[in-house]
């Protein structure tokens, strides 16, 4: 009995775990707490990983690599565009701060 099925369950949880970050980055517009670097080292990985993947030829490395990349570089890619965006969320406008001194902090935050 092949226990393969196991990999692909634990691909589909990769699956789910990205989406909350891509989603939030798409309706938000806000890349607050992510770190390029991190995302270009784990994006750099998905790649190679991947490369590794395809010349084995396993079958759940291959898809849950191709996944990992396309989500690793989307948030990337989106992080990038958004990177000066904060939404009210992150600049704690729910918790009745006021975010117009806020301004001064995230300069200082990105040198």
């Amino acid at each position: 009995m092949s226990l393969e099925w196991l990999g692909f369950a634990g691909t589909s949880l990769v699956v789910f775990a990205y989406l909350p970050q891509i989603a939030h980055l798409i309706k938000a517009k806000c890349a607050a707490g992510v770190s390029l670097s991190a995302y270009l080292v784990w994006t750099s990985s998905a790649l190679l990983l991947l490369v590794y993947a395809l010349t084995t030829g396993d079958s759940v490395f291959i898809t849950l690599q191709g996944y990992q990349l396309l989500a690793l570089g989307l948030i990337f890619v989106l992080s990038l565009k958004h990177r000066d965006h904060r939404c009210d969320e992150h600049c704690g406008a729910q918790d009745g701060v006021d975010t117009s001194q806020l301004t001064g902090t995230v300069e200082l935050a990105r040198r």
